[in-house]
């Protein structure tokens, strides 16, 4: 939509010069705000209008509704209708001793069993590359000790000797963590459920129900935040069913 405004300013603009006409002058105007604004507000202003246009999106086979917080697919009995719901781990499990290791699993499976619909749970994980980190860490160190050489064979600056003594301690604390131990992660978590109904409002109404307590299961075992995902979440989702992103650095693109 933003690129079609753009066009039509351009034409406009360009009618404008050739005919010298005010009118295509203000129309091209017209054209560009509106570029900018939908560009900008598009997030805002495209719910609204295929609201109102009753416009349903098709991907991957199933439909997106105006609200698009929902996945709508007809089958042989009625509709079908899914929710997807994303989870924000606070803690991970790498930080808990084995007692409260075992105290969250047994909570989550817990949890699990008290489910009453179907659920999906999927979890993207890529390890994180760290040699960029180390690099900078060990350049930091590097030239902490030639500084540190410098003042010694001056003799000046006690206090500046201690202090870059300091950041060479800490330096160094940080390149072992990074260099041994477990690998950090990057964990993408969400779940997904599903209900069936004769029509589309009831499939969506019993989804939605669905979502609610998935939600409040899952955030209160697991410690997480849960949340309904909607817009270009909900189509990552969709798209993640099919293919994942294969490497970490197209993950985090997708993500931020």
């Amino acid at each position: 939509m933003a690129l079609s405004c753009m066009a039509g300013g351009i034409a406009a603009l360009a009618s404008s010069l050739a005919f010298e006409s005010g009118i295509f002058s203000a129309i091209s105007a017209i054209c560009f705000v509106l570029s900018i604004i939908v560009w900008k507000y598009g997030y805002v202003l495209l719910p609204a209008f295929t609201t109102g246009a009753k416009i349903v999106e098709i991907r991957e086979g199933v439909e997106i509704p105006p609200s698009q917080d929902i996945v709508v697919k007809k089958s042989s009995s009625g509709y079908l209708a899914s929710v997807f719901i994303g989870l924000r781990l606070h803690e991970g499990p790498s930080s808990k001793s084995d007692q409260q290791k075992a105290v969250m699993m047994e909570l989550f499976e817990r949890a699990i069993s008290s489910l009453r619909s179907v659920t999906k749970i999927s979890i993207v994980a890529a390890n994180l590359d760290l040699n960029d980190q180390l690099d900078t860490l060990k350049a930091a160190r590097s030239l902490s000790e030639t500084r540190l050489s410098q003042l010694s064979l001056s003799g000046q600056k006690k206090a500046e000797s201690a202090r870059l003594e300091r950041e060479i301690a800490h330096y160094t604390r940080q390149i072992e963590r990074l260099s041994s131990g477990e690998k950090p992660m990057q964990i993408v978590a969400y779940a997904m459920t599903t209900a069936e109904g004769l029509t589309r409002e009831e499939a969506c109404a019993r989804a939605r129900a669905q979502a609610r307590e998935v939600s409040a299961v899952l955030s209160g075992a697991l410690g997480a935040s849960a949340t309904l995902l909607a817009g270009d979440d909900l189509r990552r989702c969709i798209s993640w069913e099919i293919s994942i992103p294969p490497t970490q650095k197209k993950l985090a693109d997708e993500m931020f």
